[in-house]
């Protein structure tokens, strides 16, 4: 817990160094600073390439500090079946996911309101929002801006994690798992077509102008949903088959 305790921390440090390095060298925001918020400055911070750089290693890194040891015999007596250690596991990095999450929305609003001196404004002409768009996102507030930007990256951070999970399941070796999990974000930062989890769980400007968009990412949170629950299912039985109980 020390460990992990100390990661978040270092987490929020670059976060915060490297936010501001890419805020300041953003032409978007660069070019429209007054009638930008805190909101687009999170747009920028969220997007495919940042968001691989301030938060993959310490995602990867808390994942090992979490559930490194899971799988070595003598901790994982305790769990009693296989169902109940994935359970477990699940609750961790959902757990997790959330913290990563908080720690970023914080920091990137922090940053935003301090180069902007606004929280949100999509709901007014005078907007960035406006200005990408031409029409304005009326409804919604600060706060509820804010759980939205929270919540989609927990989704992102949840897949990202589970992807590695999985391939520990498997009989792979565990770095493989950090090593595909980085793939499909170097996917998704080579080619803006590939709509994987950066940019299929993104709250750009696109996302509320476009309701297919929404469409998409309805639809793609029920399939990860039935694609891990359909592996972690057979693995698991396949598990206490051969094994029973651990």
């Amino acid at each position: 817990m020390l460990r992990l305790g100390k990661l978040y921390i270092c987490y929020g440090f670059i976060v915060l160094c490297l936010g501001n390095i890419i805020v300041r060298q953003s032409p978007v925001l660069g070019l429209n600073l007054s009638v930008s918020c805190a909101a687009d400055v999170v747009v920028v911070l969220s997007g495919r390439l940042s968001y691989t750089l301030m938060t993959f290693l310490p995602l990867m890194l808390s994942v090992w500090f979490i559930l490194g040891s899971d799988f070595d015999s003598a901790h994982i007596l305790r769990y009693k079946t296989w169902k109940n250690l994935l359970f477990a596991q699940s609750w961790k990095i959902l757990i997790n996911s959330m913290v990563l999450a908080l720690i970023f929305v914080v920091i990137a609003n922090g940053l935003g309101y301090l180069y902007t001196g606004k929280f949100y404004n999509w709901g007014e002409v005078n907007s960035l929002f406006y200005v990408k768009g031409e029409k304005i996102l009326p409804g919604y507030s600060f706060m509820g801006m804010l759980f939205i930007e929270w919540i989609f990256l927990c989704i992102r951070n949840l897949i990202l994690q589970h992807i590695i999970l999985l391939c520990w399941w498997l009989p792979f070796s565990k770095p493989v798992g950090a090593v595909f999990s980085f793939g499909v974000c170097c996917c998704e930062i080579a080619n803006i077509k590939i709509r994987l989890v950066l940019s299929l769980f993104s709250i750009d400007y696109f996302v509320w102008k476009y309701q297919l968009q929404r469409v998409w990412i309805l639809l793609g949170i029920m399939i990860y949903i039935s694609f891990f629950s359909m592996f972690y299912i057979f693995l698991t039985k396949t598990k206490e088959v051969y094994d029973e109980k651990i």
